[in-house]
């Protein structure tokens, strides 16, 4: 038996366990509240991330456009700017990486509607920049971070942090952020849609 790679493992688990122990569930709320606002008065939620945070960007598009579903009155608009790679190649070949995701909402971003950033340092200079132009416009900015939260925490109207200093576990707990999301907006909707009949 391979002592040290099970060491390795419980190791894992255990921070990870310590972690979800910690998700601040009101937090978790309130930011699923203002989602649930932007998108009933008419406006857009764009996500953005790199790397494992990019599949995190598309991972939650992909399960508030498809999962928090109840009728066609009750849609919301939810778009990652991770997911146009011929948009997103040609910022980063002709302008410069660090402009991919705010050179994109130049053309879209509208004070009404709302920014999830998602960097595990909370300094990745796209996703700083793509933040500070959100925030100049007067747009919610949420942040999931970890580590020290970094310059993107600051910058964020409000925030979803992991108290961790090691990738794994803060992009875990990003898409555990993910899913309960998904399950206050789908409630959301689900009383909004109620009450309407």
């Amino acid at each position: 038996m391979d002592t040290k790679s099970l060491e390795l493992v419980a190791s894992y688990l255990d921070h990870l366990s310590a972690l979800l122990g910690r998700i601040d569930a009101a937090q978790c709320v309130a930011i699923g509240r203002e989602l649930h606002r932007t998108c009933r008065e008419g406006g857009t939620v764009y996500v953005c991330g790199n790397g494992g945070s990019a599949s995190t960007a598309s991972h939650l598009a992909c399960d508030v456009s498809k999962n928090v579903t109840t009728t066609d009155r009750h849609r919301l608009r939810v778009i990652s700017l991770t997911d146009n790679m011929a948009h997103f190649s040609a910022i980063a070949n002709d302008l410069d990486y660090s402009e991919v995701f705010a050179e994109q909402m130049r053309n879209i971003l509208t004070p009404r509607d709302a920014v999830i950033a998602i960097s595990a340092s909370g300094n990745s200079p796209n996703v700083v920049k793509a933040a500070e132009f959100a925030r100049n416009l007067g747009c919610p900015v949420i942040a999931f971070t970890g580590f020290s939260g970094g310059r993107l925490r600051e910058l964020a109207s409000s925030s979803l942090h992991v108290e961790s200093r090691e990738y794994g576990p803060v992009e875990d707990l990003h898409l555990v952020f993910n899913h309960l999301l998904v399950i206050i907006l789908r409630e959301l909707v689900a009383s909004e849609a109620a009450e309407a009949n």
